[in-house]
């Protein structure tokens, strides 16, 4: 056994991750990829930030005392927004493994070192059943 966490484990054989199972003498290649992940509620808070704070401005233009509450609740969405894009915004790193048939996701984590050893763990298998087939065939 190669790897082993949870439901997922890798051996000579086999590359299982839940309940997709690949057999590795099919796997031609791994791949690892970043993306960063986030959700759209930032940016639904900062339009009504904008709004708010439009509609501010224009009552202080016409008269000081109306506009003061619409800025308040404009600059208040408008921190929200900023902080609720910096708690969304993660990086999320993507298993990918390539077989002669198409290119499957394997799994993805937030945790780069564990996707990385899983590579790692998957590449020494390649490689050990490759060895084997070539000492088989000499």
């Amino acid at each position: 056994m190669r790897y082993r966490r949870g439901d997922t484990s890798i051996d000579d054989s086999f590359a299982r991750f839940g309940a997709k199972i690949y057999a590795i003498d099919t796997i031609d290649s791994v791949d690892v990829r970043s993306e960063m992940k986030g959700g759209t509620l930032w940016l639904w808070l900062a339009c009504l930030a904008a709004l708010f704070l439009f509609l501010g401005a224009r009552a202080l233009a016409s008269s000081v005392g109306d506009g003061i509450q619409w800025l308040a609740i404009g600059v208040a969405l408008a921190a929200c927004a900023y902080f609720s894009r910096r708690r969304a915004q993660k990086l999320r790193w993507i298993l990918f493994l390539t077989t002669s048939n198409a290119e499957a996701q394997a799994m993805q984590s937030e945790d780069r070192d564990e996707v990385l050893t899983l590579r790692t763990a998957i590449e020494a298998a390649i490689m050990t059943r490759r060895q084997a087939e070539a000492n088989r065939s000499a």
